[in-house]
């Protein structure tokens, strides 16, 4: 005997394009459903990943525990990745805030460590259904569409959902040919701390 829980992952699991998408879309965009634990499934490869190219993953959380959602759209990123060569993990911190609050899906993103870099852009194209009180799919490009992330709540998603998102971000001009896939299978888990 399956949970309600189970049921509704099952329901996201089993269904397809549209139905895993939200059904507001980003027009009724929430980032408290958005903020936790996010696995990278695929993306459009960067230069970093060259030595830290497994298991990415990050978390987002509120500023402070007095965070509200009503008054600050602003919150601390961790970004962390495996390295297979030194069986090490690479983390990087930092803020995201939501420049104009009008397009909140639309945030910018500054890491400490990344003096070259300012801001960058993290547009948030589509969201997958929410379960647990979370989306639980997430497709995150930049204004110029030469970033493409594939993000999920679980380390991996079936084949047939992978395939219904690439066929849609296809159909929406992007070369999916670039998508490279995120080995989610590295050893121990990493830190959480900065």
């Amino acid at each position: 005997m399956f949970s309600q829980e189970n049921e509704q992952e099952d329901e996201v699991i089993s269904s397809c394009f549209p139905p895993i998408w939200n059904g507001g879309g980003i027009n009724n965009f929430s980032l408290s459903l958005y903020v936790g634990k996010w696995y990278q499934i695929s993306d459009f490869p960067q230069w970093y990943e060259k030595v830290c190219s497994a298991c990415t993953q990050v978390s987002y959380t509120p500023v402070s525990s007095n965070f509200s959602f009503r008054n600050s759209q602003n919150l601390v990123v961790l970004n962390e990745a495996f390295d297979p060569a030194s069986q090490t993990w690479c983390p990087i911190g930092g803020m995201t805030f939501v420049p104009n609050p009008a397009i909140p899906t639309q945030l910018e993103v500054k890491f400490a460590m990344s003096p070259a870099v300012t801001n960058s852009n993290y547009w948030i194209i589509k969201l997958g259904r929410v379960v647990y009180n979370q989306y639980s799919l997430a497709v995150v490009t930049n204004s110029g569409n030469t970033t493409l992330y594939i993000l999920s709540r679980k380390p991996t998603i079936s084949s047939d959902i992978y395939q219904c998102i690439i066929s849609d971000l296809s159909k929406e001009g992007f070369d999916v040919n670039k998508l490279q896939k995120t080995p989610q299978t590295c050893g121990p888990s990493p830190s959480s701390q900065f």
